[in-house]
């Protein structure tokens, strides 16, 4: 089994951690880049808020419809037990 020094694992971290700065430095955004990044944040946004409208929207109809059958339910349980 080959043997390794603290001395080249510390080689090895610090090839590894200026990769990782190099990489981190090359990457440049233009400003058109970020507006465009920016637009397509606002779209997923509205996207987002319209889903959830209709969502709660659905669940508020589910709910108002299962109180109006709450009841008829019970009233056929208790029928059934006797």
């Amino acid at each position: 089994m080959p043997t390794v020094t603290v001395k080249e694992l510390q080689q090895v971290d610090l090839k590894r951690r200026q990769n990782i700065k190099n990489n981190i430095v090359g990457f440049v955004m233009t400003k058109k880049e970020i507006e465009e990044l920016h637009k397509k944040i606002d779209k997923l946004q509205t996207t987002v808020d319209k889903l959830s409208q209709s969502l709660y929207k659905h669940i508020k109809f589910i709910d108002s419809t299962y109180d109006g059958l709450k009841n008829p339910i019970e009233a056929a349980r208790k029928w059934l037990r006797r």
